[in-house]
């Protein structure tokens, strides 16, 4: 994926020392364009001789090295931001062009669900080049130059069925990995046209990798200030416009006397529910139980875990249903880090300014990895994102939930919000340890899920 220069993370004063400034990582969210060094990138012709007769040049802002990577190809491609111009020339030899007819110029977006023959177009820009009335192209150094400037639409607007009034769907970012069946993928192609049955026609061209430009809204006031002034975050009980939470999910376990306990939490995560990848997702919880002992168990940070999960939703059929739901649809699920948890240092006291015995406060994040493939949805295929709680796991506690607590809804963008670079707050002791950990649940898909509660 495109990598630049990481969102800022600083350690903040006080009982923070902890706090630590993150190695200088690459990270995916976009810089200024201005920032950004610009790359050039060439395909050949070549005839029977071996010698390259014509040369197709893309221009981009992004380094060549850096380009969106088709794990599939292992290839960087030539990648282009929402907003940016396909720019770029043909040239072609001078005495190759007595024989051509017409160069035509054309840019394909598509979907493949498995094989190829189940590809489905959402794009399709055709454009003429060149053609012989157009008269004698642009001649330097014995080679004719054909430039070109293609802008991508935002939008698409597709139908299930030809009666059907059209949904307008952004386009999706370029997908192209081993692991995943369904894919999404551009393709540049010039077809340059020849007379005479003995000249047949040839065509060069490349894939192509595509971001959207995703920006999150910004912050709370309170959040952002605590950014500025590398402060600690103000909680649920503080900030309330700064966080979403959750009504209590209780779970059910034994101790190690196979005393039967309930308990419950409650999530906070930061508003929006929309995050830049490169960057964290803030979390906090207010874990009770009645169980004195159980408590301290289960409020352990290394017993409490949640994580970032992929879903990729598809169907070979094509976009002849709806919604993204249903027998035909297939599901892929991958799951990312850990969030790290830390005891809560600002939150001890409850709503009636009493420490609550009962109650016990974690703060937490989940470090978003700098190449998540943005949240994205068009037609019959759709990427998207949650945080999912798995039960918790503590020495002497026996969980009897074996399905993951809690699914909740977010977004992952692509560059950053208005307002201050966000800080990361997990101590840097227990990063390395909680992003490795597993959880001791198989994932499945009967679990809580509140996507149908309005959360987004």
């Amino acid at each position: 994926m495109v990598e630049a220069d990481p969102p800022a993370y600083e350690p903040a004063p006080g009982h923070f020392t902890r706090r630590h400034r993150l190695s200088a990582r690459r990270s995916s969210s976009l810089p200024p364009r201005a920032n950004r060094e610009p790359a050039q990138h060439e395909f050949a012709l070549k005839n029977g001789k071996n010698r390259q007769w014509a040369t197709l040049k893309l221009f981009t802002s992004t380094p060549a090295t850096t380009g969106t990577y088709d794990a599939r190809a292992g290839i960087q491609l030539p990648t282009f931001y929402e907003d940016e111009p396909i720019s770029g020339t043909l040239e072609i030899e001078e005495d190759k062009l007595n024989h051509v007819d017409a160069i035509n110029i054309s840019v394909k977006g598509s979907i493949i669900t498995g094989v190829s023959t189940e590809a489905f177009v959402f794009l399709d820009m055709p454009r003429v080049l060149w053609i012989k009335p157009m008269g004698e192209p642009t001649k330097s150094d014995g080679r004719f130059s054909f430039p070109f400037s293609i802008n991508l639409p935002k939008d698409v607007a597709i139908t299930s069925k030809p009666t059907d009034t059209p949904r307008t769907y952004r386009i999706p970012p370029t997908i192209s990995e081993r692991h995943t069946k369904c894919t999404t993928q551009y393709e540049l192609t010039v077809h340059i046209r020849r007379r005479g049955v003995l000249r047949p026609d040839s065509r060069i061209g490349t894939a192509l990798g595509y971001i959207p430009i995703i920006k999150p809204s910004p912050p709370s006031r309170l959040r952002q200030s605590a950014y500025e002034t590398n402060t600690p975050l103000v909680g649920p009980e503080g900030d309330a416009e700064g966080w979403e939470t959750l009504p209590p999910t209780k779970f059910h376990g034994k101790v190690s006397n196979d005393r039967i306990i309930q308990s419950s939490f409650k999530l906070s995560l930061a508003r929006p529910l929309s995050y830049t990848r490169g960057s964290t997702l803030p979390l906090t919880m207010a874990l009770s139980c009645e169980d004195s002992d159980a408590l301290d168990l289960l409020s352990k940070p290394n017993s409490i875990f949640a994580r970032l999960r992929r879903q990729v939703s598809y169907t070979a059929g094509g976009p002849t249903i709806s919604k993204i739901s249903g027998s035909d649809y297939k599901d892929e699920f991958q799951d990312y880090d850990l969030a790290a948890w830390w005891p809560s240092l600002d939150r001890r006291l409850s709503e009636k300014g009493r420490e609550d015995p009962r109650v016990r406060y974690i703060d937490g994040e989940i470090r978003l990895a700098n190449d998540l493939i943005p949240s994205s949805a068009i037609a019959h295929f759709a990427i998207s994102y949650s945080v999912v709680v798995f039960p918790f796991d503590a020495l002497a506690f026996a969980a009897m939930d074996t399905q993951p607590l809690l699914t909740v809804p977010v977004e992952i963008g692509t560059t950053l919000p208005r307002g201050p670079r966000p800080l990361s707050y997990a101590p840097q002791s227990i990063l390395g340890a909680s992003v490795r950990r597993e959880p001791a649940v198989t994932p499945a898909r009967n679990h809580l899920d509140i996507s149908s509660h309005g959360f987004l």
